[in-house]
């Protein structure tokens, strides 16, 4: 017997580009016809494969300002990119995925509400750093496949044209982690100084949330997934 999550499962384990209905039929023993029951494309799958990964993801702490909440937030979501390869493309390409997260956005903006930013400040200030965040990765990953690809390439050989960059490795920037930290460090220094409102986005404010959530944020993670922080 096979349910929605244990078809989440599997298909994280097969890996979200490389996730099929033939794909995880096999790896959980059935036919593909079986699947359809529950599913019925491979889209399908890799929503409840997003909603595994939404419910393991251990929220960001309650401590210090909120420029280090969303600092917090822009890292926690770059390690969701590098954990699931394909993970920014199934969020940017597949409708409804976004919602997956819905409560863990809310638990982010009762973060920021409490720190004194509104509601419509907070849901702005997310979707600001998470979508710089999931193209910043889209770009690395871009590069990525560009070092893989033949020597001969037109792309490649545009790379080494440019000559601000070497053509055969990611710049060490983008390696470390400091060509994000500075985007994010620019991003929050603009904020200090002009926090526009995104009012379509804040009913993710504190009080949407469940009250048990609100006291015990760690209860959005099973107990048996390792801490982020760790």
């Amino acid at each position: 017997m096979f349910d929605d999550e244990s078809l989440g499962v599997a298909a994280l384990e097969i890996g979200l580009q490389q996730v099929t209905v033939a794909a995880v039929a096999k790896h959980i023993g059935v036919r593909s016809s079986a699947l359809y029951r529950l599913v019925s494309s491979k889209d399908d799958l890799v929503l409840l494969a997003i909603e595994q990964i939404a419910r393991t993801i251990v929220p960001v702490p309650d401590e210090g300002t909120w420029q280090d909440v969303l600092r917090r937030f822009a890292a926690q979501t770059w390690r969701l990119c590098e954990t699931y390869p394909g993970f920014n493309e199934a969020l940017v390409n597949i409708p409804g995925a976004f919602a997956a997260f819905d409560t863990n956005a809310a638990y982010l903006a009762n973060l920021l509400t409490k720190r004194g930013i509104s509601a419509a400040q907070a849901g702005f200030a997310t979707d600001l750093v998470g979508d710089m965040v999931l193209g910043t990765h889209r770009w690395k990953q871009g590069l990525e496949r560009s070092w893989a690809a033949a020597e001969t390439g037109r792309a490649r050989t545009r790379l080494v044209a440019q000559g601000h960059q070497p053509a055969r490795q990611l710049p060490p920037e983008v390696v470390d982690g400091t060509f994000l930290q500075r985007k994010v460090d620019f991003l929050i220094t603009s904020l200090e100084h002009h926090w526009p409102e995104l009012p379509s986005l804040a009913a993710f404010c504190a009080d949407r949330l469940p009250p048990e959530l609100r006291q015990d944020p760690l209860r959005f993670r099973k107990p048996s997934q390792p801490s982020d922080e760790q």
